[in-house]
């Protein structure tokens, strides 16, 4: 098995969010907390758009499942979700939860045609009963 990396497949960029707690973010910048909590961008300065990194991270997962007949792709929850998602064409709003640590995501490409076969396989990161 070959092994590679891939930029594209990197987290998606918070911006001036990265390092701080969400007591911080809701202090700091609450205009935005409310927009993160209807799914959509939260807009702080140095943020990756929702579009951009669902993108990129499709683009990576198809390129390299129409050279190999198996990809396993390791990257990050929100990154991964919104790739799914765009992959799926269901844009960046509602539509998953992202990926929790060590969680994964089982995808089948016929053609073009994506299918989502399951989601969020591993350990739960959902506290208490659902």
């Amino acid at each position: 098995m070959d092994v590679t990396t891939d930029a594209r497949l990197a987290e998606r960029a918070f911006g001036v969010w990265e390092g701080t707690t969400v007591a911080d973010r809701v202090r700091d910048t609450p205009q935005a907390v409310e927009r993160w909590d209807a799914y959509s961008d939260p807009g702080v300065e140095g943020s990756e758009p929702a579009a951009d990194a669902g993108t990129r991270f499709a683009e990576a997962l198809a390129e390299h499942s129409a050279r190999h007949e198996s990809v396993l792709a390791v990257g990050h929850g929100a990154a991964a979700r919104l790739g799914i998602q765009s992959l799926l064409g269901m844009g960046t709003g509602r539509g998953f939860e992202g990926l929790g640590n060590t969680q994964s995501a089982v995808l089948r490409r016929r053609a073009d045609d994506w299918r989502l076969l399951r989601y969020g396989i591993g350990p739960s990161t959902v506290p208490g009963p659902l």
